[in-house]
Formats: C-alpha cells, structure tokens, sequence
C-alpha cells in the first residue's frame, strides 16, 4: 500500500498536475488529501477511494531539509 505524507508530491492519472500534500485525513476507507498543485498553486481537496490509491505515484520530498547538519 502506497504511504503519503505531508511534503510528499503525488502523480495519479486522475490529477490534473503534480500535488505537493499539505495533510491526510483519513475518512472511513477512504482518504482525503489536502494539497496544492506544484504548476498553478492551486489548492485542491482530493478524495482518494482504495482503488485509486493504487494509481498514485509517491515522489519523495527532495528538498527535506530536516536532517541534522552536522
């Protein structure tokens, strides 16, 4: 099962663009995914159903500046 969190980008053909996700929210079986779209910065309130979760690619945030820097 595919694992999205906040500051992940997801690709799915049923998106109109690539959506950096903001927070999850899971709904009974389904998920609800809060995010903004990386080319028009729109926001976007996406339900995800299980079947469509398995059409979501995960890019990983490759900017995660969170590690410790020394």
């Amino acid at each position: 099962m595919v694992k999205i969190k906040q500051g992940d980008i997801i690709h799915a053909p049923f998106l109109s663009e690539k959506l950096k996700v903001i927070t999850t929210m899971p709904v009974g079986d389904n998920v609800v995914i809060l995010g903004k779209y990386i080319n028009s910065k729109n926001l976007a309130e996406v339900v995800i159903t299980p079947d469509m979760l398995t059409k979501i690619t995960v890019i990983k945030n490759l900017l995660d500046f969170q590690a410790d820097p020394h």
